[in-house]
């Protein structure tokens, strides 16, 4: 009768045994798997904002090596940012091997200081771990701090606070410039754009084709007109396009980029040049 009492309560305290070591075993996996998150768990009464748009700094002079080798002036700092997934193209290739998170650029000459952005983590109280690469292929980390009163961020690691740009839908409007092709032969270019609702081209070429803009070279009445028959992407201030030739119509669409500039109203395609807005 003792032998298998002794036996069963042998079997009870094994029993026992065993489930703390199994819960010891789960605490522990669970609390590797916060170790190597690198972020603070997010608690109901304290959701992440949504951090999407472009935010600016505007500089006197160009604090960077290359700006001050070559004493850039009036430069300015941006980002364009989307927290809530990958929805940027970058133009570097990450690690991930997709989309980034949005884009810093530090210097705009050459763009040699952008970072496109692969991995975001949320630290709480508005703060963000952020992994980019640079233009170097070497990966950086920042913290990011948002304030939702201000609509500024602040990166800890450069001390600098960036001014929220709003989307006012820039891309919008006719931009003109004349040149001198030979002399005494002027000529014009001519940028109808509408990136945000399509319209009717009513040019020669591609007149009644829907589309979303279209350049138009005119020499005294001739010209060649190409449109915009496709958005590829459009962030604030930049946007990626491709235009169909008028003058080629079996020839592979090209793809553009626009960059409009807030200083003077103008925009930028390819690099080429300002163009400066037709009133």
């Amino acid at each position: 009768m003792m032998k298998h009492f002794f036996f069963s309560l042998f079997k009870i305290i094994t029993a026992c045994w065993l489930l703390i070591m199994l819960g010891n075993c789960s605490s522990k996996k669970q609390g590797d798997s916060v170790a190597t998150s690198d972020s603070i768990p997010i608690i109901e009464s304290e959701k992440p904002a949504l951090i999407k748009g472009r935010w600016e700094m505007p500089l006197r002079n160009d604090p960077s090596l290359r700006g001050q080798m070559e004493d850039v002036k009036n430069i300015t700092y941006s980002m364009e940012l989307d927290f809530s997934g990958r929805t940027f193209l970058p133009e570097l290739t990450l690690p991930s091997g997709q989309n980034s998170y949005g884009w810093m650029d530090f210097s705009n000459v050459s763009r040699i200081y952008h970072y496109d952005i692969d991995s975001v983590a949320y630290l709480g109280h508005n703060a963000y771990r952020v992994v980019s690469m640079d233009s170097w292929e070497q990966l950086n980390i920042d913290t990011l701090i948002y304030n939702p009163e201000m609509k500024t961020i602040y990166i800890k690691n450069q001390d600098s606070t960036f001014q929220y740009i709003p989307d006012d839908k820039p891309f919008n409007g006719k931009w003109q410039s004349h040149f001198e092709e030979e002399p005494g032969i002027s000529r014009t270019y001519t940028v109808i754009l509408s990136l945000y609702k399509q319209i009717t081209c009513n040019e020669s070429f591609m007149e009644g084709v829907n589309c979303y803009g279209y350049s138009l070279y005119d020499d005294e009445g001739s010209g060649s007109c190409d449109v915009i028959d496709s958005i590829i992407s459009i962030h604030h201030d930049y946007a990626e396009v491709q235009f169909q030739s008028g003058a080629c119509p079996n020839c592979p669409p090209v793809k553009c980029n626009i960059v409009f500039n807030r200083d003077d109203g103008s925009i930028t395609i390819n690099d080429n040049g300002r163009i400066p807005r037709k009133e």
